[in-house]
């Protein structure tokens, strides 16, 4: 006779099942017996939890929030589950439902620290610095040995000398062996910046190389940047999209006038160009989207130096959906990813109508900015002073061949330091292009209320300045292989 096994009994078996999977690395098997489990014993809290967790893990914030739903309404003074549902909701753009849950976690003394923590991180985003910075404080008031908090912190105001207390506290714990390399690696992003903010740039650099030091084993597993690889992929981007390929497959998108592209090297002023163009009334900004990074490649072979024609298509379809989601019912979206210099002429051959914006900055300034820059996914080049030279100058080469092959009536290039110097008549040529009208409004980006979350997140809230132009010269002692950039 057959044994029927209790549901309990079956639902443990495939949660350990799921646990085993997880540490072995295979996160889709885990996933599977997660959900199996699920489906089986649905008010089951720590499942859904557990499984939450590995969806956060691996991008599917959507897919959390779902999960976590039910764990909020069966047990609504949760923390964890509370926890989590924000950090899911931030993830899927949906930073302002996370308040009310963040502010409930906050209330218990478990997840407070936290808690506090991510309010100080959303009110920052929203350029709340006052609110953002009072957070950040009470996270460390509560749990002083902690470092995203004062890395927060850190980037919600200008440090002064009335900051002892909390300077010291950062640089102490940024060199205590008790805490993790992890949170180390943060604070001396703390102490680089904090001292840079005081005047100290020895200092201020020094941290930054611990820093770096830190990150390229941590984010990066201490893999060099395989340079070769790099010219490999510029060869063949530039061998594929040639005039030749460009003219051969006209025709193949879509004669859609949603998007407008901002790209250019990673801290040379996207971030700008983008809240200007999202004060226009007729342009929503959805931010720094992975679609053509991550799905540009189907549609060519590299190495063959061929394209897939009906791939094109495709995508230029799906494109077009996702702004559309994303728009608000605003007639035009930009996109500023900047990695999506790499794939414009792709992007050209799906969007032929679409303004392609390039902004450049001075090559010293761009680089130690990425140098000094702490990153949650760490760009391959980004931790080494010599792999930035070499990947800044490849992106230069690669810009140089787009200058020949792309239609100027849909390619225009913006030195951010002549946008700061004298903004209106720039930020004229640049509506012009993307054919909108004059706005008064693009003239006061920092009075744009939508999110940032970008690294430029402090710099974006204030008036447009000269504060950033020539800032390298303040490390000049210490440029080391940035010093073949002078040259450029």
């Amino acid at each position: 006779m057959e044994t029927v096994e209790p549901n309990g009994s079956r639902v443990a078996l495939l949660a350990e099942s799921a646990i085993a999977f997880q540490q072995a690395g295979d996160d889709a098997k885990a996933g599977q017996f997660y959900r199996e489990a699920i489906s089986i014993e649905p008010t089951n809290l720590d499942l859904r939890i557990r499984y939450s967790k590995l969806l956060l893990a691996h991008g599917h914030d959507s897919e959390a929030v779902n999960i976590l739903r039910y764990a909020i309404e069966a047990s609504p003074h949760n923390p964890d589950a509370r926890l989590l549902i924000a950090q899911a909701l931030t993830g899927a753009n949906r930073g302002n439902e996370a308040r009310t849950h963040l502010e409930e976690a906050s209330k218990n003394s478990k997840t407070a620290a936290t808690a506090y923590g991510m309010l100080g991180y959303w009110h920052q985003a929203r350029g709340s610095f006052k609110d953002s910075k009072a957070c950040f404080e009470e996270s460390i008031s509560l749990e002083p040995r902690q470092s995203l908090a004062y890395y927060g912190w850190a980037q919600s105001n200008r440090v002064t000398v009335s900051n002892t207390d909390l300077l010291s506290c950062a640089a102490s714990l940024s060199e205590d062996m008790t805490m993790s390399a992890e949170d180390r690696m943060v604070l001396q992003y703390v102490v680089g910046k904090t001292n840079a903010d005081l005047g100290q740039f020895e200092a201020s650099m020094r941290g930054f190389d611990k820093a770096n030091e830190a990150a390229f084993q941590i984010n990066l597993g201490g893999k060099a940047f395989d340079r070769h690889r790099h010219t490999e992929l510029v060869d063949g981007i530039m061998g594929t999209f040639s005039s030749d390929q460009l003219r051969k497959h006209r025709g193949v998108g879509l004669n859609s006038s949603t998007p407008i592209f901002i790209v250019g090297m990673m801290r040379s002023g996207t971030t700008l160009v983008e809240q200007i163009l999202s004060s226009h009334t007729s342009v929503a900004a959805a931010g720094e989207l992975e679609f053509w990074l991550d799905k540009g490649p189907s549609a060519y072979d590299l190495k063959k130096r061929s394209l897939v024609t009906r791939h094109i298509g495709q995508l230029a379809i799906r494109y077009e959906a996702l702004l559309r989601s994303v728009s608000g019912g605003k007639p035009m979206v930009t996109d500023k990813m900047p990695q999506n210099f790499q794939m414009l002429g792709l992007i050209h051959l799906a969007f032929p109508k679409a303004p392609i914006v390039h902004i450049r900055r001075n090559p010293l300034d761009t680089c130690i900015s990425i140098y000094t820059t702490a990153y949650q996914e760490s760009p391959a080049f980004a931790h080494d002073r010599d792999s930035i030279v070499f990947a800044y100058k490849q992106y230069r080469r690669l810009m140089a061949h787009w200058r020949k092959v792309l239609p100027a009536s849909q390619f225009l290039e913006i030195d951010y330091e002549e946008l700061v110097t004298d903004p209106e008549p720039i930020i004229r040529k640049l509506l012009a292009f993307c054919k909108l009208p004059w706005s008064e409004e693009c003239l006061s980006p920092d009075r744009n209320e939508r999110l940032v979350t970008t690294p430029s997140l402090w710099q974006v809230r204030q008036p447009i300045n000269t504060t950033a132009i020539e800032r390298w010269r303040v490390y000049e002692p210490w440029l080391g292989p940035f010093r073949q950039l002078l040259d450029l």
